[in-house]
C-alpha cells in the first residue's frame, strides 16, 4: 500500500511536468518559427512567424540568440535587411555578450557589417574575452572588414558638429563639388556624369557610392530635388521625387531576383512614409499584400493583411487579417482573421497588446 501515495506523486509529478512543457511549447511556438526561417533565409516565412505572434528580438534559450544573429550567422543579406526593416534591435546581447556585429565581424561577412554599420550598430560592445568587433575581426584576419571599421573610426573623427544637421561630403574624384547628406555615414561618392556650380552639384547628375548605390537624378544646390532613381544591391529600385534633399511624395520601392520580389508603393512627406501605403512579398496570386497608413513612418491604424497561396490548377486561397497598429507601430486591439478562396471558410478573433499576441487569444466567430 506504500506505493499508492509515491505512484500518485510519480503521475502528479508527470502531469506538471506535461503542463509545463505543453506551456513552454505554445510560448516558445511563434519564436521558434522565427528562428527557424532565420537560419533558412526565408524572408516569407520569417512575416508568417511575425504575424503568429513571435517577437522580432526574441531570444533562443541555448545561446540566447535573436532571429537576426542566425541570419547574420548564416550570411542572408535579405533577410538580415528585412529584420532590420520590422525594427529588430542591433545591440541586443547573446549570452556570450556578442551581438549581430561582433557575429558578422567573426565570421568576416564585410557586406553584412556594413549593413549593420549602416543602421547604427554600436561597434564599442565587447563579445566573447572582451573583445570589440573590429577586434575580433583583426584577430580573424579579415582586411575588408577590419577596413570598414577603420573607415568609420576616420569618418566620426570628421562628423559635423552635434546638431548641425548633416554635412557637405565632397565627391572623390572632382575635388571641389559637394551633395549634402542629411545623415554622414562612413562611404564615399563618385561623380559620374553632371555637373557643378559655386562647389556644389546642380543640374542632372549620376553619382555612385562606395556600397554600390547609384542615384540618377537632379541636385539643386548640392541637395536633391526632383524625380530620382535609386539603384542598389539584390537588384533594389526606389523611383520617386525628393524635395529639399528629402523624399517627397509618391514613391514606389521594390527589390530582389527580378526586382519585384518586394514592392511597396506609397507617399513620403519630409522623409517619412506618410499615408496609405500598399507593401507586396512575393506575387500576386503567391504572396503577401500588406495595406494601410504610416504615420510619421510607422504603421498606425487600420491595416488589412493578405496571404495567398497558389495550389496550382487555378486553385487560390486567401488568408485575411484586419485590425490596428497603435502609434509605436505595433498591432494592438483585437484582430479580425478569416479565409477564403481554396480553404475551409473559417472566421476568428485574436487579441494582441502592443505587438504582443496575447495568450490563445483566439475566439472563432461567425463568417
Amino acid at each position: 500500500m506504500r506505493t499508492l501515495p509515491k505512484l500518485a506523486g510519480l503521475l502528479l509529478t508527470g502531469l506538471l511536468l506535461a503542463m509545463w512543457m505543453g506551456t513552454a511549447a505554445r510560448a516558445a511556438g511563434p519564436s521558434d518559427a522565427l528562428h527557424r526561417a532565420a537560419k533558412a533565409g526565408d524572408v516569407a516565412a520569417l512575416d508568417a512567424a511575425l504575424a503568429a505572434g513571435a517577437d522580432v528580438d526574441a531570444r533562443d534559450a541555448r545561446r540566447g540568440w535573436t532571429a537576426l544573429m542566425y541570419a547574420v550567422d548564416k550570411g542572408y543579406v535579405l533577410a538580415v535587411e528585412h529584420l532590420l526593416g520590422v525594427g529588430a534591435d542591433l545591440d541586443v546581447r547573446a549570452r556570450d555578450g556578442a551581438t549581430a556585429l561582433f557575429i558578422a565581424a567573426l565570421l568576416g561577412e564585410s557586406g553584412i557589417v556594413a549593413q549593420l554599420l549602416e543602421a547604427g550598430a554600436d561597434t564599442s560592445i565587447q563579445g566573447a574575452k572582451g573583445m570589440s568587433p573590429l577586434e575580433v575581426a583583426q584577430a580573424q584576419g579579415h582586411s575588408k572588414v577590419t577596413a570598414l571599421f577603420q573607415d568609420l573610426i576616420e569618418f566620426e573623427s570628421k562628423k559635423c558638429p552635434a546638431g548641425s544637421g548633416g554635412c557637405w561630403l565632397e565627391f572623390t574624384n572632382k575635388p571641389g563639388c559637394h551633395i549634402w547628406h542629411g545623415a554622414p555615414v562612413d562611404h564615399e561618392h563618385e561623380l559620374l556624369s553632371g555637373g557643378c556650380t559655386n562647389g556644389k552639384a546642380h543640374g542632372r547628375v549620376t553619382e555612385r557610392d562606395s556600397r554600390g548605390w547609384t542615384f540618377e537624378g537632379s541636385y539643386v544646390d548640392g541637395k536633391r530635388h526632383g524625380q530620382s532613381t535609386v539603384t542598389g544591391p539584390h537588384g533594389r529600385v526606389s523611383e520617386g521625387p525628393y524635395v529639399d534633399d528629402k523624399r517627397h511624395g509618391q514613391w514606389t520601392v521594390r527589390y530582389g531576383p527580378d526586382g519585384g520580389w518586394w514592392t511597396s508603393e506609397g507617399p513620403y512627406v519630409d522623409g517619412k512614409k506618410q499615408g496609405q501605403w500598399t507593401e507586396r512579398l512575393g506575387y500576386d496570386n503567391d504572396g503577401y499584400v500588406f495595406e494601410g497608413p504610416y504615420v510619421d513612418g510607422k504603421k498606425q491604424g487600420q491595416w488589412t493583411e493578405r496571404r495567398s497561396t497558389n495550389f496550382g490548377g487555378g486553385k487560390i486561397g486567401h488568408e485575411f487579417e484586419r485590425g490596428s497598429y497603435d502609434v509605436d507601430g505595433k498591432k494592438h486591439g483585437w484582430w479580425t482573421q478569416w479565409t477564403e478562396g481554396h480553404f475551409e471558410k473559417s472566421c476568428w478573433r485574436v487579441k494582441w497588446t502592443r505587438g504582443n499576441r496575447r495568450g490563445d487569444g483566439t475566439i472563432p466567430q461567425r463568417c
